[in-house]
């Protein structure tokens, strides 16, 4: 697992419009950069939506938030499963992309990656009214290289994994800070705090 002081590992992974998101291109900006183990299940949800109800406080702190996944881009664009944002909990203070909130400046290099940021997600992200882009770590590669590709235990079942983790990352590029094992559950302000 990484720690705070490494440098961040570059990667360059497909978000659900095709489009290929480089860490590298983020430069300048703080990255919350959380990884989650499936689509379509509710802890997963929570985390997603908890973030885009957070967005314009993170966006005051200069945080770029992105997600990532094993599952494919494919995946993220179906994974619907609740009726609406509302039964995320609320709905927050949204933001979407292209509202006049400084946040799409924060996002100009996804924009020149995505051919515009309105439309950089559907799917799930549609569904929920996220505005942060679902990135697809199919090959686990960029998993591994941040550590969270782990052995884990359900049911007395081993099997390998992504571990619930969020990175945030300094303009530098450069690890902030590491929440490992993350509880869903008032994370959110946790990285509020380190930003």
């Amino acid at each position: 697992m990484l720690k705070p002081g490494d440098n961040a590992p570059d990667f360059a992974l497909p978000a659900t419009d095709g489009s290929i998101v480089k860490l590298k291109d983020l430069r300048g900006k703080q990255i919350v950069l959380y990884f989650y183990s499936k689509d379509d299940t509710p802890g997963c949800t929570r985390e997603a939506c908890s973030f885009r109800d957070n967005l314009s406080a993170l966006a005051k702190n200069g945080a770029v938030v992105l997600g990532v996944s094993a599952d494919s881009v494919e995946s993220h664009r179906r994974f619907t499963p609740l009726e609406s944002p509302a039964a995320c909990g609320g709905d927050g203070d949204k933001i979407p992309f292209g509202a006049n909130t400084g946040f799409k400046a924060l996002l100009a290099p996804l924009d020149k990656l995505s051919n515009g940021v309105n439309e950089l997600l559907t799917g799930f992200t549609e569904k929920f009214e996220l505005t942060f882009p679902l990135l697809s770590d199919e090959q686990r590669k960029v998993s591994v290289a941040y550590g969270v590709w782990q052995e884990k235990t359900f049911m007395g079942r081993k099997f390998k994994g992504i571990v619930r983790t969020t990175f945030v990352i300094d303009g530098q590029g450069k690890i902030k800070h590491v929440f490992e094992k993350v509880k869903v559950d008032g994370h959110t302000d946790e990285v509020l705090g380190v930003l």
